[in-house]
């Protein structure tokens, strides 16, 4: 029955590759590959992620989803939707500081939008300390076990590892379409958070034995890394001061984006990851044509502008 929902979902989806030329900048050109298009949840990779891992759910009588991240996570949002469709129950573990814990459990705490999302959907939210993650996991399956659930866990084991291929598996698929025409493009640039989407795209360009370059900007934790003769690098100097910070020149420019290009960026990880490209072309670190994969991400961008618009300037 399970699988049977499943296909009948993918039947409802377009996940064809959508690329469109963006601009010119400096010493190169750039493309877009629109994965915030793509047609449920207000898109973004975290959706080919999530597909993989319901692929696998629907395999077996799963009937119950754990996920896990941070209130903001775009994956969080997709999942919890993605279980309503199919008819999942689903729960979301959060873990955050001794300092946050009290604020974010408060009642009358303002929302963001991924959160909204995620409670219209139905799913369950649960929090707990970073150091709790493990003891919590094991506790949410013994007492769904007791109910009578089928709990799955979207990171394997309680210790997060596990379903690594399985979610590498999703951009390993579109890799091999990206990288299998050379003269197409010189470079492909996304955001680096967990590192899955960067991770299957690696993969295939191994096994294409690609010459395309392939560039990560961090947008989490220092992940540097160059690989000369594969073409690879992970860029981790557009950070900021942690993860979601961003500065005064990344604001303008996810607004410059928006009126210009009627392409919206997100403060986290594409609006953040796309300032890194140009900087990047600034220092003649990047070439020629150039495709950046736009990760989606538009609820966040959603609280972005109310934030914004909360400061009093005028947009």
């Amino acid at each position: 029955m399970l699988k049977d929902k499943y296909n009948e979902l993918l039947k409802t989806l377009d996940l064809s590759l959508r690329t469109e030329y963006l601009m010119p900048y400096a010493d190169a050109r750039i493309y877009l590959l629109r994965e915030d298009k793509l047609n449920f949840s207000y898109g973004g990779n975290k959706l080919r992620l999530a597909l993989e891992l319901l692929d696998d759910i629907s395999k077996s009588d799963f009937d119950t989803v754990i996920s896990y991240g941070s209130p903001e996570s775009n994956f969080n949002r997709i999942m919890a939707d993605l279980c309503e469709y199919l008819g999942l129950e689903c729960y979301i573990l959060s873990s955050l500081s001794k300092e946050e814990l009290p604020l974010f459990t408060k009642k009358d705490r303002k929302l963001c939008m991924n959160e909204i999302l995620t409670q219209k959907a139905g799913a369950k939210r649960l929090f707990c300390e970073k150091s709790e993650v493990k003891e919590k996991l094991i506790k949410m399956f013994e007492e769904l076990k007791e109910k009578g659930k089928r709990p799955y866990y979207i990171y394997g084991s309680f210790d997060g590892t596990g379903n690594d291929d399985l979610l590498q598996n999703a951009y390993f698929k579109v890799g091999k379409e990206l990288f299998k025409k050379s003269s197409d493009y010189d470079n492909i640039v996304l955001a680096y958070g967990t590192g899955m989407s960067f991770e299957g795209l690696l993969k295939a360009k191994k096994a294409l034995d690609s010459k395309i370059g392939l560039i990560g900007i961090s947008v989490a934790r220092d992940r540097s890394y160059t690989d000369e003769v594969s073409n690879t690098r992970i860029i981790s100097e557009y950070i900021g001061e942690k993860y979601g910070s961003i500065n005064e020149n990344i604001k303008k420019l996810i607004l410059d984006m928006d009126s210009k290009y009627n392409v919206a960026l997100d403060p986290v990880y594409t609006g953040k990851a796309f300032f890194g490209l140009l900087s990047e072309i600034d220092k003649h670190n990047i070439e020629g044509k150039t495709l950046f994969i736009h990760t989606g991400g538009l609820p966040i961008y959603l609280d972005f502008i109310e934030e914004y618009k909360k400061s009093g300037v005028c947009l």
